[in-house]
């Protein structure tokens, strides 16, 4: 499912882990790889393409959605930023706005572009400190020093 001309995000349910992990098990081996078709056509499949659908499917086996971005261009727009980052688009104007993010003006409009690398590492940062205070909660519950469970988890009627 498409989210911009740029991104795309793919998950994987829970029903189809199995699969997954068997495909996974099939490109992990050094043996040659081949597609075939109901009509008895087959290809072999490239180098390549067996790299990236084991990398996709590591993370899809461990219940993570895959973005697929098109690393043509150097440049994003505006949407294929917050796609990308997976925020909305106001809350990455707001960022731009913040000078959190740079966007260029395109000469002669008033779109804007955002360099991909940066996005990428500004992404990549956030995942860290999410990654980091997940840890750091995870091990504060098992060391007893927090001990409240969070309103979300408790659900909308607990507090009633």
């Amino acid at each position: 499912m498409p989210r911009t001309a740029a991104v795309s995000r793919i998950g994987a349910e829970r029903s189809v882990q199995a699969d997954i992990a068997g495909v996974l098990a099939l490109l992990e081996s050094d043996s040659t790889v081949r597609l075939v078709r109901e009509d008895g056509s087959e290809r072999v499949l490239p180098p390549q393409m067996k790299v990236v659908l084991r990398r996709a499917g590591e993370i899809l086996g461990q219940g993570h959605d895959v973005d697929v971005l098109d690393a043509s261009s150097d440049s994003l727009t505006p949407n294929e930023a917050a796609d990308l980052i997976g925020i909305s688009r106001p809350t990455l104007l707001k960022l731009i706005d913040e000078g959190q993010l740079t966007a260029t003006h395109v000469p002669g409009s008033s779109h804007r572009r955002l360099d991909r690398l940066e996005v990428e590492m500004f992404r990549d940062s956030r995942l860290q400190m999410r990654a980091g205070l997940n840890a750091s909660a995870a091990e504060a519950r098992a060391t007893g020093l927090f001990t409240r469970v969070p309103r979300k988890a408790r659900g909308r009627n607990a507090n009633r």
